[in-house]
Order: C-alpha cells, then structure tokens, then sequence
C-alpha cells in the first residue's frame, strides 16, 4: 500500500461536487480540498484517470506521495473535534 495526498483546486461547484464525492468514496477528507489516500499503484491510477476526466483546463489537481516516515510524523490540527483523524 501507497500513501499520498491530493488537493484539488476547482472553479466550478459542480465539478467540485463530483470531485469531492469521488473523493470522499476513496481516500480521507483532511480539509475541504485535501484528502489522503492509500491504496496501490494500480488503484491510484484509476483514481487519478477518474479525477482528471473530470476536471477542466483551468482547474488543477495536486497528487503527492508520502513516505511511510512523513505519514509517521504528520499532524492534524482542528478546533472542530468532528473533523480530526488520527494520523
């Protein structure tokens, strides 16, 4: 299994909607527009075809690994007790 982050910006809330559930399915919500996702190289692909076919050219979708000790050493920080996830 693979770790990494996704961010997404989108002008369009339609879009983003989609964008959003598709997300909200497969990886961790960590902010409105950054999730965590873990899966395998394969699953990532699929994941990543799935985004981009829905995404137009003036949005922008980020995707970055993340090492096993980054994952370790990560933080999530939130006044809002509904909203934390234990890393």
């Amino acid at each position: 299994m693979q770790r990494f982050l996704i961010a997404y910006d989108i002008s369009k809330n339609g879009i983003r909607g989609k964008v959003y559930r598709l997300l909200k399915k497969k990886a961790v919500s960590v902010q409105k527009s950054v999730f965590f996702f873990e899966g395998t190289n394969n699953e990532l692909i699929k994941l990543e075809h799935r985004l981009s076919s829905l995404i137009e050219n003036t949005d922008s979708l980020f995707v970055m690994p993340c090492c096993e000790a980054c994952y370790a050493r990560s933080r999530v920080y939130s006044k809002q007790q509904d909203n934390l996830i234990a890393v």
